[in-house]
């Protein structure tokens, strides 16, 4: 479980909606080993560092036939008040680039009255040229094995593992 979430007002604002603030723990999610690597001959799977934030968009934009402003794109992905976004990425070994991302948002969700880790599920997107091939059904099985990922909240008002510890 990652550290609580801290309370500092009630208004939306720098510090996030509702008053709530968290340190960015992306360099933790970015370092902590995963368990399994793509096994497929063709592409890499991984996550994306904030440097390859630009070619998420390019890849988004292109992959729905519009472009959003990058202002748009900036407050999600890197200034989101909760941390950067968590992006996994599908790279073509060929030509190096990156053919599908799925992002998520760090933001708290409300435990009863406790605020504990969450994310927004975001921007997923795969190439034109790489659409129906079965792409997007190469990253799942890596992103899960990410230690953090399986923390879910039940109905039943408790916190469980489905997979891992963290």
């Amino acid at each position: 479980m990652s550290p609580a979430f801290e309370r500092v007002g009630d208004s939306i604002g720098e510090s996030g909606p509702v008053g709530w603030r968290c340190p960015d723990r992306f360099d933790d999610w970015l370092r902590v080993p995963v368990p399994l690597e793509s096994t497929h001959p063709r592409f890499d799977i991984r996550r994306a560092r904030p440097e390859e934030f630009e070619a998420i968009y390019d890849l988004v934009d292109e992959s729905f036939g519009r472009r959003r402003p990058r202002a748009l794109y900036e407050w999600f992905y890197r200034r989101n008040p909760f941390g950067l976004a968590r992006c996994w990425i599908v790279i073509d070994r060929g030509s190096g680039k990156i053919v599908s991302s799925s992002a998520s948002w760090p933001w708290p969700i409300a435990h009863g009255d406790e605020a504990v880790d969450g994310t927004l599920g975001a921007d997923t997107a795969v190439a034109p040229a790489w659409q129906r091939l079965g792409i997007d059904r190469l990253r799942p099985e890596v992103w899960r094995s990410h230690p953090w990922t399986p923390t879910t909240v039940e109905s039943r008002r408790r916190l469980s593992r489905r997979c891992c510890a963290a």
